[in-house]
């Protein structure tokens, strides 16, 4: 009690006992790209089979990249180069010490260079050596007349990198090579940031790292570069993903970008804790769904494994690629199961402008990306008009021009059954979302709907967040009294929401926490239990009108 000296009024605060618990978020989705570091050699040389594939070269190109080959044609095999890079013709055979004579006389440009000569079209190559064909094979043929006929020297640069700047690449770094490296999870709010996101990663891979400061002065060429990195298959299924996401709803993302040799890698890695799925261990508290696009069956089994370990992340996983039936999918063992219902999959993958067209490459007009970003922005769609506990199904699906193939009724029954959910084209009803199973239905049929596993999850966290002031509170009945009070004050609000079955709260849920769940030995092991239940509502997933005849007296039923 204050020790008042002054007779008057005064104002004491004192905790009125009641902390209301506030709902948690339910939609921030994490995005797991798994991208080949080939992706970004094949910036610098357009059809490079990578770095991986340099580091292979260890006999032949040392750590200081002195290159031991003389062969011309196998150096650019192995290194995977793309003769129709070759800028100018002089500039290759300068590497040889020598420098053509070259006459362009009609429709015939000769090429005079030792004691050899030969002649190509003059549409292949002009009188100042540059090479105008695209075509691999007409250019393979060109470097072979060079080197055959018009007897070349030996093979005698000292670098690989000096032939790789012949043939219009940029400067390659061969020792300490990076064999896998991750950037993320960033958390993103909009498709410009996550723009942002891509190019600056792109940028300070190709610039800082790679050592491709040339770049920086040429806007025009990092543009291009930028666009062929956009367009590997990989990259472009990660980065339509997080796009989709967005375009059907999605509020907060975390991209996150694991580069390793191979896209088969997987997502756990015990030497590095931190890397992978473990990366978004510190997102605790922001983590509601997590999705990487065009996963192999190993990687989709580890993320559901991750999400019943956190208990408090959802996944979406994407079916395979190529149309097969439901009981297709289950005997190759393409249906990974979760016995707690933490994770679904979803048929068939969807086709989509594509927005990086580069008028060199003759990439995919309308490519097929995988669908779990798209359905993760329909989660966040949903959450945010209805609530987690409204499955996220009978929606349409934005940003798409379409499906890889469509499905109809009698296919969709096998499917069903095994917790595969369908999008399908109703015409003029549009592409919409058809299921709201999880990865239970065969194995835990309780947990077999999507809305309740993650009502459950919406729950739990919002309870286990939102009641840590109890921790170190003298544990008697006064803690309990107010921790039922919080408790119960929340429920009652999800069940004002519609997300309970009850026609009153009594019959929605309970909440029980007294000296039956707290004996005196839990009490002196420093123990409070709460004993909650809820009934939660499940979808109408099976509409059924029953029809008959009615002759004005009598009901007919058939």
């Amino acid at each position: 009690m204050p020790n008042y000296q002054t007779p008057g009024v005064y104002i004491q605060e004192i905790e009125s006992g009641s902390k209301p618990l506030e709902s948690v978020s339910t939609s921030n989705a994490g995005f797991i790209g798994v991208i080949p570091i080939s992706a970004f050699t094949e910036v610098r040389w357009a059809n490079a089979k990578g770095e991986a594939q340099l580091k292979r070269l260890a006999g032949d190109v040392a750590a200081d990249e002195k290159a031991k080959v003389d062969d011309v044609n196998g150096l650019i095999d192995s290194l995977g180069l793309d003769p129709g890079d070759v800028h100018n013709i002089n500039t290759f055979t300068a590497l040889f010490g020598q420098k053509p004579k070259i006459t362009v006389k009609g429709d015939t440009t000769t090429v005079e260079i030792g004691k050899g000569k030969f002649d190509v079209p003059a549409t292949e190559l002009d009188k100042q050596g540059n090479v105008l064909t695209r075509s691999r094979e007409r250019v393979s043929s060109l470097i072979d007349e060079l080197t055959t006929k018009g007897a070349l020297a030996k093979y005698n640069p000292s670098t690989v990198g000096e032939v790789v700047s012949a043939f219009g690449g940029d400067e390659v770094k061969v020792a300490g090579g990076l064999t896998r490296f991750a950037v993320g999870p960033t958390k993103v709010t909009n498709p410009t940031q996550f723009n942002n996101f891509m190019r600056k990663f792109f940028e300070t891979l190709q610039i800082e790292l790679y050592g491709n400061t040339h770049l920086k002065s040429n806007p025009e060429a990092l543009e291009a570069a930028y666009m062929r990195f956009l367009n590997v298959k990989e990259v472009f299924n990660f980065v339509m993903s997080v796009s989709g996401f967005f375009a059907n709803g999605g509020g907060i993302a975390y991209p996150y970008l694991l580069c390793a040799e191979a896209t088969d890698i997987p997502l756990n890695n015990p030497s590095n804790p931190r890397e992978g799925l473990g990366a978004f261990d510190d997102l605790e508290n922001e983590l509601n769904i997590i999705t990487a696009p065009g996963l192999n069956p190993n990687q989709q089994k580890e993320m559901l494994e991750y999400c019943e370990r956190r208990y408090d992340v959802f996944a979406i996983l994407d079916g395979p690629k190529e149309r097969m039936q439901g009981e297709e999918i289950e005997k190759a063992g393409l249906l990974p199961a979760s016995d707690k219902g933490f994770g679904a999959m979803y048929v068939p993958w969807v086709t989509v402008k594509n927005p990086f067209q580069d008028k060199e490459k003759n990439y995919a007009d309308e490519p097929v990306v995988p669908p779990s970003g798209f359905m993760a922005g329909i989660y966040a769609r949903v959450d945010g008009t209805r609530g987690v506990h409204k499955a996220p199904a009978n929606e349409t699906v934005a940003g798409i021009t379409g499906l890889a193939y469509h499905i109809n009724a009698r296919e969709q029954g096998a499917y069903n059954v095994r917790g595969i959910n369908c999008i399908r084209d109703f015409g003029g009803r549009g592409v919409r979302v058809w299921g709201a199973r999880t990865l239970s239905t065969l194995s835990n049929p309780s947990w077999k709907y999507i809305n309740v596993r993650r009502l459950f999850i919406m729950i739990e966290k919002t309870i286990q967040l939102g009641s840590q002031w109890a921790v170190f509170e003298p544990n008697d009945h006064r803690l309990w009294a107010r921790l039922k009070r919080n408790i119960w004050a929340f429920l009652s609000r999800v069940w004002a929401s519609g997300a309970l079955v009850g026609k009153t709260a009594d019959e929605a849920f309970y909440v029980k926490c007294d000296e039956e769940t707290n004996p005196k030995e839990e009490v002196d092991a420093g123990y409070v239990n709460i004993e909650i239940g809820i009934s939660p509502v499940k979808p109408a997933e099976f509409v059924v009108f029953k029809i008959g005849q009615w002759d004005g007296g009598a009901a007919i039923s058939e």
